[in-house]
Parts: structure tokens; sequence; C-alpha cells
């Protein structure tokens, strides 16, 4: 599987732009894919999501950084090397919905698999099974990626937010609770 984390201009994948990429391959760590993309022209630009993931208006707006279009097309290269191709990350549907999105502007195929892995599912149904409290929040449970890191033993994530830090650390939970 391809554990993947995107950092973003917003949350709307219609909208918003893709602004950096991490990726690992699960089966061979040290197999990452990282990039950083000068977002598409008329894309909208949420100053709270330039907050958590720490990009200015002037790095993601840099003509001389790699397009959308080469980010893409350098990612499916390099996914092409990955055995397993489904997609995995913390509310990894979100990760998806821009990677289609940007995939889609780009007139690029979707090479990866139509399921996904989540981390969040995959740490409820770990807790619920060693019989841990959820945390639940107004009824329901609560979940952050944090959360997540602080039940496998592993530390708070950096901030500001990174795609391939976010890509590891994922990943190292996900090895954690199979493990």
């Amino acid at each position: 599987m391809i554990v993947v984390d995107v950092e973003t201009t917003g949350l709307w994948a219609h909208a918003h732009a893709i602004v950096s990429i991490g990726a690992i391959d699960f089966e061979n760590p040290l197999t990452t894919f990282y990039s950083e993309c000068c977002i598409w022209e008329g894309a909208a630009i949420d100053e709270q999501a330039l907050r958590v993931n720490g990009f200015t208006r002037e790095q993601i707006c840099d003509p001389n950084a790699p397009s959308q279009n080469e980010v893409m097309n350098n990612l499916l290269d390099w996914a092409a090397g990955v055995a397993d191709k489904t997609l995995a990350g913390h509310h990894v549907a979100f990760d998806i919905s821009m990677l289609r999105a940007a995939l889609k502007r780009e007139q690029l195929l979707w090479p990866f698999g139509h399921q996904s892995i989540d981390l969040y599912n995959a740490c409820y149904l770990h807790m619920l099974q060693n019989r841990h409290p959820l945390p639940l929040k107004r009824g329901a449970v609560s979940m952050s990626a944090n959360r997540v890191y602080e039940y496998v033993g592993l530390p708070r994530e950096p901030e500001p937010h990174h795609g391939l830090m976010g890509a590891k650390m994922e990943a190292e939970a996900f090895s954690r609770l199979i493990h």
C-alpha cells in the first residue's frame, strides 16, 4: 500500500490545490516520494490551510516551482514501481479527493485502487479489539492523527504539517497497529 499525505490550500478538491505530496511504499519504507508544486491558476487559498502547512503565498505561487502537471506525472512514475497501489492514510478520503481532482485537471488516469485503508478506522478497530476506551466528543469518536500517534506511542506530528513527515508518521502508526 501507498501511505499518502497531501498538503493543500484548503478543504475542497474542486476549488483548492495541492501544495505538496508525501508518499511511502509501506512494504519498502525507504521508497518515498515528496514534491512541492506551484498551485494551478485560479485555485482558492484558505489562510487557515497555509497556517497548518506552513507554506506562504509566495511559495505556492512560485512560477519556478514544479507545476501540478509535473508533480502528478512524477508521482505516477514513482507509483509505477510500487506493487500494491492501494492508498492509505489518516482520513485518506481527503487526500484521495485532492489527488483525483488534480489528476483529472491534468487529464491523467487514476492508477490507484478503488479501495483505501484509513488509519482512523484501523485505530478505532484496534481500540475496540483491545477494549480501550474510545475518545468521544459530542457523542461520536473524535480521533485526530495526533490522538492515533499518542495511542501507538509516537510523539505528536511536528508543526507545521509536512506531507512526507505526515506520510512517515502514518506509516509508522499503521505498522504499530499491525505488529
